[in-house]
């Protein structure tokens, strides 16, 4: 089986020197951002909407081959995507996209660099024979930027201010080729189980076989009742055993009004009244407008929905699903470990002891047997 590494880190990091150097000893390929970009650095303004518009069809041509490539080739891509850009959200989901259609494993690595090394390696003479932005000042601008990363067992941090390109790569080849001989190389066949268990729900396949009604943007089907749909099927209960509600999320910054998002989930609801549970679509792109009120602390605005799922309570309710291209489309960002093994993990991104503590509760009522790490174990 192939894989998809996606490095991502900060300009200037040395990104592409690693990628390369993991590509001759992993036999891989290398699309580096630079070469999607180039064509609308060449002929557009930057940041205009030509600009944005040129990258996303180089990227879309650049995929379709990717798509075309032989199963066990790998891709090594090379990105500078930031958690608080609505454009590295959307490039992101792009990436996350590109290896469900490919059923590859996706392994995200993240970069980072201390200031003053950054500083150096940023102007050095390869770059400006490159093209490459040589700006100092831009490390000073982004250091408390947050990288956009996944977490679980196919991601890695790596700081390498002290390391050499090639010391990096070998760590980060070793470690891909650690994993892919290990019990992770069954990717693939979490997805296809996850995949049947949604098969055989009544609720959660009607609603999916409704999908081009719902008609939502940046839609998915998310949060605790995928993660209890699975945990009945592994305890012998019933589909919809303890299930209070189905959550959609879609994200649509045109209309942050309150009626609006009201206006969209009584729509949802009325297609399907034959489905017994209270269906609810929230527009991530408002939720800042009400999140400090309702929890007592604010939060930034999202920048899609894929951004709001990684802030989940739960590492097994950080899951989302929709139709795809190659059957069910999943968005996990802490992989489907936790939610196959029935293991109920907080994802400290967001919320507090308090609100974890309260989910879990009536979740450990209705599921006993589930295994529940304590928030402070993490």
């Amino acid at each position: 089986m192939g894989k998809l590494i996606h490095i991502n880190g900060a300009p200037g990091v040395g990104k592409l020197t690693i990628a390369r150097q993991m590509a001759i000893r992993l036999n891989a390929r290398v699309l580096d951002n630079h070469a999607i970009y180039n064509v609308a650095f060449a002929l557009t303004e930057f940041r205009s909407p030509g600009f944005y518009d040129a990258v996303r069809a180089s990227r879309a041509a650049a995929f379709q081959q990717v798509l075309r490539l032989p199963d066990n080739e790998t891709v090594i891509f090379t990105d500078a995507y930031f958690d608080d850009s609505k454009w590295g959200w959307e490039s992101w989901g792009t990436i996350e996209h590109l290896a469900d259609q490919r059923r590859w494993p996706f392994f995200s690595v993240a970069l980072v660099c201390e200031a003053a090394e950054h500083r150096r390696r940023i102007v050095s003479a390869e770059r400006a024979e490159r093209g490459k932005l040589q700006d100092a000042s831009y490390v000073d601008r982004t250091v408390t930027r947050r990288l956009i990363e996944r977490t679980g067992d196919l991601s890695k941090r790596l700081d390498i201010t002290h390391l050499s390109a090639d010391t990096a790569a070998s760590f980060l080849a070793d470690w891909v080729e650690a994993t892919t001989s290990g019990p992770h190389r069954n990717v693939a066949a979490a997805d296809s189980r996850l995949s049947s268990i949604v098969t055989a729900s009544p609720v959660l396949s009607t609603i999916l076989g409704r999908w081009d009604a719902i008609a939502l943007p940046d839609c998915w089907l998310s949060g605790s009742a995928i993660a209890q749909t699975a945990w009945n099927a592994a305890f012998g209960l019933s589909p919809e055993y303890g299930l209070a509600d189905i959550d959609l999320v879609y994200f649509d910054d045109a209309d942050l009004s309150e009626e609006g998002e009201v206006k969209q989930a009584t729509r949802i609801r009325t297609l399907f009244p034959d489905v017994p549970l209270w269906i609810d679509a929230k527009n991530e792109a408002r939720v800042h407008l009400w999140y400090e009120a309702k929890f007592g602390y604010p939060i930034p605005p999202y920048q899609s929905s894929e951004h709001a799922i990684s802030t989940f309570p739960t590492t097994a309710g950080a899951v989302a699903i929709r139709p795809g291209g190659a059957g069910l489309s999943i968005f996990a960002p802490f992989g489907l470990s936790d939610l196959l093994s029935c293991t109920v993990r907080p994802n400290k991104a967001q919320i507090t002891q308090a609100i974890y503590e309260a989910k879990v509760a009536r979740w450990r009522s209705c599921w006993p047997a589930l295994t529940i790490i304590d928030w402070h174990n993490l």
